[in-house]
């Protein structure tokens, strides 16, 4: 599902194959909707092209749970959701702003996941909880893969 409009949207929680979300036109809002949303494939905010984007889940009680890649663009921020964990499968790709608002980002995959692009300042994390166990050693085989730097406030 592709949703471009050039006025705020409220975006539905329901669950979806694949989710984009990319307003078009500059400075527009995308809101995600009260309740879960489930991403069986995966999520981009943004379309790298239009400016000031913000694709708010913060304003909602919503909880987003992507099953593989989350990708946030350029000239894109994502506010996530202070109160519900947001569940990742697979590849965080950020060339944009993650606006984390105290989440907890939870990396349950069941292979290698790689993180991507800026994870410091004010696309910092808050919490990552590492819920993937498919790596045999930290070091060799690791679940989780950080391409760039990150900071964490927590991790657990």
């Amino acid at each position: 599902m592709v949703f471009t409009g050039g006025a705020a949207t409220t975006i539905p929680a329901t669950t979806y194959y694949d989710l984009k979300i990319q307003p078009g036109t500059n400075s527009v809002t995308h809101t995600l909707g009260a309740g879960t949303t489930i991403v069986e494939r995966d999520v981009t905010f943004g379309n790298g092209t239009n400016t000031g984007i913000v694709i708010a889940g913060n304003t909602n009680n919503t909880t987003l749970s992507v099953t593989r890649n989350l990708t946030i663009a350029t000239s894109t921020t994502f506010q996530a959701n202070a109160s519900n964990e947001l569940a990742l499968g697979g590849n965080w790709t950020n060339n944009g702003t993650f606006t984390h608002n105290s989440n907890t980002v939870n990396l349950n995959g069941t292979s290698l996941q790689t993180l991507l692009g800026t994870m410091t300042g004010s696309s910092a994390f808050s919490t990552i909880r590492v819920t993937n166990n498919s790596g045999s050693d930290a070091q060799s085989d690791p679940s989780v893969s950080f391409a760039a730097s990150a900071s964490v406030s927590t991790s657990t």
